[in-house]
């Protein structure tokens, strides 16, 4: 066994065990949960396996097996959905890069006051591949050394309420984003957004407006800050067809 499986099957039950403390509000008042798994094999072929450049790339035959263990559980105020799912992959030509991933992901939405106030929370474990063009592919079928374990945390509570024919939504997110790389900066998302308006009723004069401020602190670089606000108006000839003006302002 190299050393990447090793390590990554013992941080498994930490990670596991963070989106349990995470998520105790929903074992302790949630409805009874359904328990199933899913189990994809397969067989694939790539004409790039290292993600080299032009000229350079080397073909590979990855064969995979991936189980996907999952918790739901659909209540009157809480709605959860807990996935865990290792993914085994086995290579032709590179049989010494064979390894183990774990994907987690876990979300809840309560209600906290009926139709009007609720929290999102969420915690993911994934594995992202970080190139020097910043691409960051979708799957961990490649080899690169650039592959690091990337960690999500959401709280978001947002309260969304009818107001005569107007909507209002008011939502507050705090975001940790976390590499397991000392190359890479740990970094938090604070976003806090508004909005207003009718469009959704999808009759008559319609408008919108909204505003979102996002800022984002770095372990090492300066923080980085984004505003937004826009005004939609406009009016809706059918119930599919609308004729609008729109504008706004953003920061750089």
């Amino acid at each position: 066994m190299n050393k990447k499986i090793h390590w990554r099957i013992l941080s498994l039950p930490f990670q596991l065990a963070r989106a349990a403390v995470f998520f105790l509000p929903v074992v302790v008042h949630s409805a009874p949960w359904d328990f199933g798994v899913d189990v994809d094999l397969g067989v694939i072929f790539t004409d790039n396996i290292f993600l080299d450049q032009d000229g350079l790339e080397e073909s590979e035959t990855v064969y995979t097996i991936a189980p996907e263990f999952y918790l739901t559980s659909e209540g009157d105020r809480i709605d959860a959905d807990i996935r865990y799912r290792p993914e085994a992959y086995f290579y032709r030509s590179n049989s010494d890069a064979d390894t183990v991933f774990h994907v987690v992901d876990a979300a809840m939405t309560g209600t906290l006051v009926r139709e009007k106030l609720f929290l999102f929370l969420s915690a993911s474990n994934f594995q992202s591949i970080i190139t020097s063009e910043a691409q960051f592919p979708t799957t961990n079928i490649p080899l690169s050394l650039n592959r690091v374990d990337s960690r999500i945390l959401e709280a978001r509570p947002y309260w969304q309420q009818r107001l005569g024919n107007i909507d209002l939504l008011l939502e507050l997110a705090y975001i940790d984003v976390n590499f397991d790389d000392e190359l890479f900066q740990n970094n938090t998302i604070k976003r806090g957004r508004f909005d207003l308006g009718n469009i959704d009723r999808q009759q008559g004069f319609a408008w919108s407006a909204s505003y979102d401020h996002v800022l984002s602190d770095y372990e090492d670089s300066l923080p980085w800050e984004f505003q937004r606000a826009e005004l939609n108006i406009g009016y809706w000839v059918t119930g599919d067809a609308r004729i609008f003006v729109g504008g706004g302002a953003e920061t750089d």
